[in-house]
């Protein structure tokens, strides 16, 4: 999946009365790559640089972030929780690539030399905790997540946490907003289940954690309840397309599994 697409808003927009003010503004989104660190620890294919110092924090117990764009999303959160909780956070996030060590008919050569040598930096970063996140479907299985786990094992990693896939907006968030006023008058409400994609990969990965016998956190509950998915908190929304969380988004997920994520550390 292109690592930070962004939802072309023309259909939506194009048709139908005019979008209020206030519908406009929820829809404007700051730049995708903010807090990010793009090209830095948020590398692409046409990066050549490898990933400096600068995206290993010096304190500890560290975080590592390993995955593709949508892990990438979930940095600005972590830094929020920083601001509460004592830890160190790494970033090793490649677009488009998600944190495996076998080669995919959709991933990238450089994908792949990638991920090998990011296994090297989180040894050499003495890891507590490797966060695996991605944008996780029904199609991945245990077989093609094995060999990460072993890699990691083998750098005496003690962690190993996946992150389930976040809520799939069909047609990206954006628009929905759009598309719901248009039919409906209304701004759309901040838990809904319409226009979310049905689980896919959450219950997999699930499944796939517990056989590789490593820790699982689904954001997918974190997010959602009976009543919906988060769309938006007040006037910001979550997600700025499909998957990619926007710093909102990123935030409320941190706040949510953050405990989970450090590991109930003792004070």
């Amino acid at each position: 999946m292109s690592a930070l697409a962004v939802v072309a808003l023309v259909p939506a927009l194009g048709y139908g009365p005019s979008l209020p003010e206030s519908i406009v503004r929820l829809i404007t989104l700051p730049d995708a790559t903010t807090g990010l660190r793009s090209h830095e620890c948020m590398l692409s294919d046409g990066d050549t640089n490898d990933f400096p110092s600068t995206c290993v924090d010096r304190k500890r117990p560290l975080v590592v972030v390993w995955g593709d764009s949508t892990a990438a999303a979930l940095i600005p959160g972590f830094r929020k929780l920083q601001q509460t909780e004592d830890f160190g956070v790494a970033q090793f996030t490649v677009t488009s690539c998600a944190p495996l060590l076998v080669r995919l008919s959709s991933m990238s050569a450089s994908c792949l030399e990638r991920n090998r040598k990011i296994v090297g930096l989180i040894g050499d970063a003495s890891a507590d905790t490797v966060l695996l996140h991605a944008y996780w479907d029904a199609g991945y299985t245990q077989e093609q997540l094995k060999p990460t786990i072993l890699a990691l094992r083998a750098e005496k990693i003690r962690r190993i946490v996946i992150l389930g896939p976040v809520p799939v907006w069909r047609g990206g968030l954006p628009a929905v907003v759009s598309t719901y006023f248009r039919r409906t008058g209304a701004v759309i409400p901040e838990r809904t289940w319409q226009y979310v994609e049905v689980d896919l990969g959450d219950a997999k990965m699930r499944g796939i954690a517990s056989s590789l016998g490593v820790e699982y956190i689904s954001a997918r509950d974190a997010l959602c309840d009976v009543r919906g998915c988060i769309s938006r908190v007040g006037g910001s929304l979550m997600a700025r397309d499909t998957v990619h969380l926007t710093q909102t988004g990123s935030e409320v997920l941190l706040t949510s599994i953050g405990q989970e994520v450090l590991g109930a550390r003792e004070r």
